[in-house]
């Protein structure tokens, strides 16, 4: 079972950084949006709390990864990264407030019910 809780750790940290991101962006009104001044917005982007609190997550999120490597079987831990569209669906819902259809919560139900049995 510690696999799949450092697995979802690391997961959850990953995606709370893309979130960390997208929420920034957003507020900036986008990175891109100006053509030729995309560096000049992109340089503006990378000096926020929240990219650099994101960033920090994403490398503990490597590290963690890094660990279950080291310490798992490739083709057990590896499929655990599905965990994240769980993750990710959470914060649509939550913080975005995105729809989900049926059809995708019965594709989370099996993605779940995947890595379990991956874990037997």
């Amino acid at each position: 079972m510690m696999p799949i809780i450092l697995a979802f750790l690391s997961a959850f940290l990953g995606v709370t950084s893309q979130v960390l991101w997208k929420i920034e962006i957003l507020k900036m009104g986008g990175i891109l949006k100006s053509g030729d001044k995309w560096l000049k917005n992109l340089l503006q982007f990378v000096i926020t709390p929240f990219f650099i609190l994101g960033a920090l997550l994403y490398a503990a999120s490597g590290v963690l990864w890094l660990y279950l490597l080291e310490k798992y079987e490739f083709s057990q831990v590896f499929p655990m990264l599905a965990l994240s569209y769980i993750i990710a669906a959470v914060y649509g819902i939550t913080i975005f407030h995105e729809a989900i259809s049926i059809y995708r919560w019965i594709g989370l139900g099996l993605i779940i019910g995947g890595v379990f049995l991956i874990n037997k």
